[in-house]
């Protein structure tokens, strides 16, 4: 078992070496490039930001992801993603694949994940500091769909746009309501109503401009403090006065 599985080891890549720069019917392919962009550019300490990784994968060619079932040694050649070293950032977990699917290979006997046209990956980091550059390196192998099985390796270095911490952080500033100065609103109380609340209590109309004072400060309605006044008739041209009093005959 251990022999059969190192010769289709051995096979497989003496098939890569044959066909790593030279495509169906004996021309050339151009392998993919591929580019990274972070999830946001501006961040504050310690946010974690994804960074996409993408690509595209010939017509009539699949590139192999990194999910795989079939064991370490054997199988194709998965997709290995590698960031260089870098205090400004920690990884967070690993590099997961979006979009591909999972296919039996006739040849080791387990299946391993496919990309066909459009390839993402997704690596999260930890951002400790200002990032310049995240540089990255792609390692990997695609094959033609036809039944020659030709398969070229994938290799690429590329970086991922500058990262950095925010010095401030966003605040909104809420605009303040127009207080109504107490002149305003002793200007509401009708001159006459003023004039029988004088005679009766003059503290009362010191009580009642107070009153008005404190309910626009509290963003009460100036209009809705009358509701202590009334008049004896909805048709009644007499002032209203306050219920607590009662006019001299």
């Amino acid at each position: 078992m251990l022999i059969e599985r190192m010769n289709k080891s051995i096979l497989a890549f003496i098939a890569i070496l044959l066909t790593s720069v030279v495509g169906l019917n004996g021309q050339m392919v151009e392998t993919p490039k591929f580019e990274a962009k972070p999830s946001k550019t501006n961040v504050k300490k310690n946010d974690i930001v994804d960074i996409v990784i993408t690509t595209t994968a010939p017509d009539n060619w699949h590139l192999f992801s990194n999910r795989s079932d079939c064991p370490e040694d054997d199988g194709p050649i998965r997709a290995d993603i590698t960031f260089e070293p870098n205090p400004s950032f920690k990884l967070v977990g690993g590099v997961k694949p979006y979009g591909d699917k999972m296919h039996e290979d006739d040849i080791f006997n387990c299946a391993t994940g496919e990309f066909r046209g459009a390839v993402k990956f997704i690596q999260q980091i930890k951002v400790l500091d200002n990032i310049d550059e995240l540089k990255i390196e792609f390692y990997g192998q695609m094959c033609i769909d036809a039944e020659s099985g030709q398969c070229v390796l994938v290799k690429d270095k590329f970086s991922s746009p500058a990262i950095k911490i925010s010095s401030t952080a966003k605040t909104t500033v809420k605009e303040e309501s127009p207080k109504v100065e107490p002149e305003e609103l002793k200007a509401e109380i009708k001159p006459e109503v003023k004039e029988i609340i004088k005679k009766e209590d003059p503290a009362q109309l010191e009580d009642t401009n107070s009153l008005y004072t404190e309910g626009a400060e509290k963003g009460i309605s100036v209009k809705s403090g009358m509701g202590h006044y009334a008049k004896s008739d909805e048709n009644d041209n007499e002032p209203c006065v306050p219920k607590s009093y009662s006019r001299s005959s």
